[in-house]
């Protein structure tokens, strides 16, 4: 027993020194590292936790050059390559003010710091995003059954039947006399939740199939509208008023 008291003693004072250690060390931290760190804490105030993590893995070069081709892409990210002001739920934790910038290629959404650093968020702390005007919001197999894996989902429509969208890229090159021209092809899936299953819904069809009991209205109403469908943006763009028919919602 006596021997067990020692080694109990010689393990507390073994902790002691290193707690002690660690607390010199600390107060040895120079005033310029204090005063780098201090500036820096001052800056992102509140968003600290946020601008934490990773850097986004660099591409070697980002054409951003813009399209008019809505089916065809220059550069990997929504709308534009360079950041926007947008916001972000992030560990259940609302960051308003923040620059965000979507990468559709890599399904990652970034966050660039007051140094101007890009930080990647963990896709699975991310709760929703707003970016250049689309909502962002995580993919939850359970919630999502329908749709394959990924890490985000743009909403469409918040409502009884909610519309979700995703984009995705293609890497091409176009070998010619004038040289490489290197491009990302867009192609887009448009998804209905009804009665916990998301059906997709780029096209008439389809999207009669996601409600065989209002056929009649639903067809009423696109002539009335004249709406076509198309693939693309077209899809997206004429199949979400339709949803949002009182008579389909309600």
């Amino acid at each position: 027993m006596t021997q067990i008291k020692k080694y109990i003693t010689v393990i507390n004072s073994l902790a002691v020194a290193l707690l002690l250690s660690e607390a010199v060390a600390a107060q040895q931290v120079s005033p310029a590292v204090d005063k780098v760190a201090a500036q820096y804490f001052a800056s992102v105030g509140d968003k600290a936790l946020i601008f934490t993590g990773q850097e986004p893995q660099p591409y070697t070069r980002i054409d951003e050059r813009e399209s008019s081709d809505a089916k065809r892409a220059y550069h990997p990210f929504y709308v534009s390559p360079a950041y926007a002001n947008g916001s972000a739920v992030f560990n259940n934790v609302v960051y308003n003010d923040i620059a965000l910038r979507y990468d559709l290629l890599r399904d990652e959404l970034t966050v660039r710091d007051p140094r101007q650093v890009s930080i990647l968020l963990e896709p699975a702390k991310v709760q929703e995003a707003t970016v250049n005007g689309a909502r962002l919001i995580a993919y939850d197999a359970d919630e999502w059954q329908g749709i394959p894996a990924c890490n985000y989902l743009i909403m469409m429509y918040d409502g009884k039947y909610p519309v979700v969208k995703k984009i995705m890229l293609a890497y091409h090159s176009d070998v010619s006399t004038h040289g490489v021209d290197a491009y990302y092809m867009v192609s887009e899936r448009l998804y209905i939740r009804r009665d916990g299953y998301c059906y997709p819904a780029g096209n008439k069809r389809a999207l009669l199939r996601c409600f065989p009991d209002r056929r009649k209205e639903i067809n009423t109403f696109i002539k009335q509208q004249k709406l076509r469908f198309g693939t693309g943006y077209d899809g997206c763009r004429f199949a979400a008023p339709v949803v949002k028919l009182r008579r389909c919602d309600g």
